[in-house]
């Protein structure tokens, strides 16, 4: 039997709470990499360049998040004149303030 409607779910991980699993990971990894860094060096000279791509590749998922594609679908004759006008705001902004860290 599931949560009766309009009761909030309890329990688990609080938003914004960080994985520990995954940050533990990404130390050890550091950790590993330093302290065998000479090793690895000669190791990945030895593997042919497409290996050698293919194991780097392989160890940035790790360490570096995955680029997605987003998109923004505005249905502009939807929206009133208040929320145009709020929209046309944060795009000069965004653009003015993109200029002036130029």
């Amino acid at each position: 039997m599931g949560r009766k409607k309009g009761c909030l779910k309890t329990g688990g991980r609080k938003k914004g709470t960080p994985n520990k699993a995954t940050q533990t990971a990404k130390e050890w990894i550091v950790q590993t990499l330093s302290a065998n860094w000479e090793q690895m060096k000669s190791d990945l000279k030895v593997l042919e360049p497409k290996e050698r791509l293919q194991l780097l590749f392989k160890l940035l998922e790790y360490v570096a998040p995955k680029q997605r594609e987003t998109s923004n679908n505005i249905k502009f004759e939807d929206l009133t004149d208040e929320e145009m006008d709020e929209l046309i705001d944060k795009l000069t902004n965004g653009i003015s303030d993109e200029n002036e860290t130029k």
